[in-house]
């Protein structure tokens, strides 16, 4: 199945480039304008549609980009730009009917952004339908459930606002958000993003208003999907400026740091050299000594051209890259849009790395200096012994819940590792959710149950 939705990826994202080759070698063989004419008309209309996110969602999800209608449950067909499309399922699912025969259906899916088949490397099946139609601002002040992150945030900044904290992709939907239990690198200062919100019960075929998610890590994914999130409200927070300020997680004094300082955001990336801190406080105030002075100008270039989500890609420069040189000022929504969107071609490299994310309930609301360092240390050790691969990425910890985001050698036994490690650190009966927009973890691995739900 990995393999098959890879090489699928691989194929719709490389045959503009395919084409455009064909073309440029044209011109040499001394071909007249009747072939390389036709050759040009034809790589504008394959590449075209590449410009267009409903193209590239559709690429993600391991469907072919250039098929212009999407099926819906009843078999017939929906054009793409066909408006209310989950809206019409109220009047089409009766109240009447038996409750029994409705669960042994296969739920609708939608898809958002694609990103959770993108991670994952599974293609999108059975009944699906794309919420590109349910975005944007609604007047009763709710936003769609298909709205990017990325439009909700533009649209915030110009009224001088800006979502608390969002997960790192940014053309991810809020529905996708929501459902796969995605969270942020929300620090102390952290707010709920989301107020009330409209789902549609597929069992049922009702919409209701809900205060909380039927989404939790209490649910498998197939009982999740009976809820189609289709409003949600949103609570932003004052696009404050912040300090962007890192240092090494060396001592308990560190790791206290991390969980004591008052932050907007906050992160830390372990790899087998190093373990790095970021934070994002108010200026002048980190909850311990003062953040150093800016970089240099040579510094700020070469903190530019090397951000922290890359140089955590490469360890070397992640452990060799002077801290001060990452001190930067800048707004919560900047320091919200933390990384780039990955290209729909990466998973074809992707491939050979496993990211799961692990949702670890502590049995405190706040994550201990010590248990924390220990975790640092026992993964840095860990990649030392797995030759210097992988990574990773601890968020959280300030409301009874760490995020574990690992990076690691496609490979059971890796996985198995991670899991280990965690449980020796934390205990055997620690409970453990996963994120479900990542790449699952097997079922044999869990010893312990899945319980909770995020809320970063």
């Amino acid at each position: 199945m990995t393999c098959a939705y890879t090489a699928r990826l691989f194929l719709w994202s490389a045959l503009p480039l395919s084409l455009l080759l064909v073309f440029l070698l044209s011109f040499p063989l001394g071909w007249g304008g009747g072939v390389w004419i036709p050759l040009f008309l034809l790589l504008l209309l394959v590449s075209l549609p590449l410009w267009f996110e409903t193209t590239r969602t559709r690429i993600r999800a391991g469907t072919s980009p250039y098929l212009s209608v999407w099926k819906d449950e009843r078999g017939g067909v929906r054009r793409k730009g066909e408006k209310e499309i989950v809206y019409s399922l109220e009047a089409s699912l009766p109240s009447s009917a038996d409750e029994e025969e409705r669960q042994e259906q296969d739920w609708l899916l939608p898809v958002g952004g694609g990103w959770s088949f993108f991670l994952r490397r599974r293609r999108a099946r059975g009944c699906f339908f794309t919420t590109h139609s349910l975005s944007g601002l609604l007047p009763n002040g709710r936003w769609g459930a298909g709205t990017r992150i990325r439009d909700v945030q533009s649209s915030l900044c110009r009224e001088g606002l800006s979502l608390p904290g969002h997960p790192s992709i940014s053309t991810s939907t809020l529905g996708g958000w929501l459902f796969s239990l995605s969270h942020g690198s929300g620090g102390t200062l952290w707010k709920p993003a989301f107020g009330k919100k409209v789902f549609l019960d597929q069992q049922t075929g009702k919409t209701f208003l809900a205060d909380k998610s039927p989404y939790s890590d209490l649910k498998s994914e197939e009982e999740q999907r009976r809820y189609i999130l289709l409003e949600v409200e949103v609570h932003p927070v004052r696009n404050e400026e912040c300090d962007r300020i890192a240092f090494d997680v060396e001592s308990e004094e560190d790791a206290r740091r991390y969980i004591q300082s008052h932050s907007f955001l906050r992160m830390i990336f372990v790899t087998a050299t190093c373990c790095v801190c970021f934070l994002w406080v108010r200026p002048a105030d980190d909850g311990g000594t003062s953040p150093p002075p800016p970089p240099s100008l040579s510094g700020r270039l070469l903190s530019n051209l090397f951000p922290p989500w890359l140089a955590s890609l490469l360890p070397p420069l992640l452990s060799s890259f002077p801290r001060r040189w990452w001190t930067r000022r800048m707004t919560l929504r900047e320091g919200n849009m933390f990384n780039i969107d990955p290209p729909v071609f990466g998973s074809f490299f992707s491939s050979l790395l496993s990211n799961f994310e692990l949702f670890v309930h502590l049995p405190s609301p706040t994550v201990d200096a010590s248990l924390l360092l220990r975790l640092c240390q026992a993964n840095k050790d860990l990649f030392l012994s797995m030759s210097g691969a992988g990574r990773c990425e601890i968020r959280g910890g300030a409301r009874g819940i760490l995020f574990l985001d690992y990076a690691v050698p496609n490979r059971e036994e890796s996985i198995s590792s991670c899991l280990t490690l965690v449980r020796s650190v934390f205990g055997k009966g620690v409970r453990i959710g996963l994120h479900k927009g990542k790449a699952t973890v097997p079922d044999h691995l869990l010893l312990g149950p899945c319980l909770g739900q995020s809320g970063e």
